[in-house]
């Protein structure tokens, strides 16, 4: 009863207790984080691993069951699948609900080091993948470009993408969709066999030319100067400027006698269509625990700037 008669006798106190207890509640519920879905971290862990030019079977004999026999002995593991094809191997594992993630992260990262010795050496790391609610995108935005289309992959990850990163609370942009250069060097056969070249011998003087290696180093009294030797592609035209061979005569062929080198767009696999034109998406998502609704407020001050 003491307390009822303290809040009667001093209303004024009382009247200021609660006061404070309405402005902590407002404070509290303004700073609330706020998500569509609760943060989540399902028990599932998936390993992929890219095997270019193999098909589903060579998949999943020289690299499937490799890494399903490695990765049975992960503690807490409750089921495992696998799916092989052309090109790519996927193994999930199903684990027990509650156990830390990180931790099995870290032990499947194990197991799979112990197997690489054992996997084909034409095939990718192992990339381990944990899915979370956090990881899903927030929000995406439609970039679309007439003249710059071709160079719109370096415009948004130059000018763009460090600019959303500085944003409290992002936690990755990608882009989907972007055009990618690529340098085509399209052979003559009958220029090939007209010179006595061989593929192989195209591709070596190419590779050979491309090549940025440090090679030791030089001391001068008392400095020492780093050496490298720096001579990777800039311009597509040095590529035809490439020497392939020297005949018995002396003449030497270069690689644009016997082909046709095209500095252009690398063939789409994923084509992006905004109202019927070219683009790109820019995808992002957010830290676990962010705010979405402060994040996206602030993403788009960020693309109004």
């Amino acid at each position: 009863m003491a307390i009822y008669k303290t809040a009667i006798n001093k209303p004024v106190t009382t009247i200021l207790v609660f006061v404070a207890v309405l402005v902590i509640g407002i404070f509290s519920f303004l700073r609330l984080p706020i998500d569509q879905f609760p943060d989540i971290e399902a028990p599932y862990i998936t390993v992929m691993t890219t095997y270019p030019g193999a098909s589903a079977s060579e998949v999943e004999t020289n690299v499937t069951k490799i890494l399903e026999n490695t990765l049975n002995s992960v503690d807490g593991l409750e089921e495992i699948t696998s799916t092989s094809k052309d090109n790519m191997s996927l193994v999930m594992l199903k684990l027990k609900w509650g156990i830390n993630l990180d931790e099995v992260v870290n032990d499947v990262r194990s197991y799979i080091d112990l197997s690489k010795d054992f996997l084909p050496s034409g095939c990718s790391n192992p990339f381990i993948f944990k899915f979370s609610t956090s990881m899903m995108p927030i929000i995406m935005f439609a970039v679309t470009a007439e003249e710059s289309y071709a160079g719109l992959d370096k415009i948004l990850n130059d000018q763009v993408v460090p600019v959303l990163n500085r944003v409290n609370g992002i936690g990755n942009i990608s882009v989907s969709g972007s055009p990618e250069r690529y340098i085509y060097v399209d052979l003559d056969q009958q220029q090939l066999d007209a010179f006595g070249i061989s593929l192989e011998q195209v591709g070596g003087a190419i590779a050979a030319n491309n090549i940025n290696m440090s090679t030791g180093t030089v001391k001068l009294e008392k400095e020492q100067y780093a050496l490298q030797v720096r001579s990777e592609y800039i311009e597509s035209e040095e590529i035809e400027n490439i020497v392939v061979k020297t005949t018995f005569d002396g003449k030497q062929v270069f690689v644009r006698d016997i082909a046709n080198v095209r500095d252009t767009i690398r063939d789409m696999v994923l084509d992006e269509k905004i109202n019927g034109k070219n683009g790109v998406r820019l995808i992002i998502s957010k830290q676990s625990g962010a705010n979405t609704v402060q994040i996206c407020q602030d993403v788009q001050k960020e693309i109004t700037k």
